[in-house]
């Protein structure tokens, strides 16, 4: 009985870690359930270590294939301006935006703890676990170290023009993200 109780307990700290930023000393909260744990190892051990020296848009493409079928769910991750932020990975469910962040980090993995870090850098500017640092629209994916992405529109055209957009702004006048 007590072994089946130390199982349990571990099996719920397993769920929601608490993990520190590396490099650095900042601390945050990370939720992952056991399904998502098991799946973040064998898509690691299946789709990325056995074609670590394959170019990274094959790997991208190998890792974005294990979530075919994978529902679409708004809303899954944790913060806002008055709750703290929370480092989720939750394969149960994804937007395009944890789509995409869980594909990425997982292509730069060896195992779950390196996913995680990885996680942090993908979805947070600077790898800082915070509301305010959460890459809220794409374009933060090349706006902001690291960088995820780059602009490929020269590539695609020499006649492209810039435009300036003020994406965190209302037509009302109000923001998206507050703050």
């Amino acid at each position: 009985m007590i072994m089946k109780v130390n199982a349990w307990t571990i099996l719920l700290m397993s769920a929601h870690l608490t993990a520190c930023a590396v490099p650095g000393t900042e601390k945050y909260q990370t939720s992952m359930d056991s399904v998502t744990a098991e799946k973040v190892s064998r898509i690691i051990q299946s789709d990325v270590i056995p074609y670590k020296g394959e170019n990274h848009g094959e790997v991208i493409s190998r890792v974005s294939s294990a979530f075919l079928g994978t529902p679409y769910q708004a809303d899954t991750l944790i913060g806002g301006p008055g709750t703290p932020e929370v480092l989720v990975a939750n394969f149960n469910g994804v937007d395009c935006f944890t789509l995409a962040d869980y594909v990425e980090a997982l292509a730069r993995s060896d195992n779950q703890k390196s996913f995680l870090h990885n996680l942090a850098r993908t979805r947070y500017a600077a790898g800082k676990v915070a509301y305010l640092s959460r890459r809220h629209f794409f374009s933060d994916w090349f706006a902001a170290a690291p960088r995820n992405a780059r602009d490929v529109t020269p590539d695609i055209s020499p006649d492209y023009i810039v435009v300036d957009k003020q994406l965190n702004h209302k037509p009302d006048g109000g923001e998206y993200i507050p703050g």
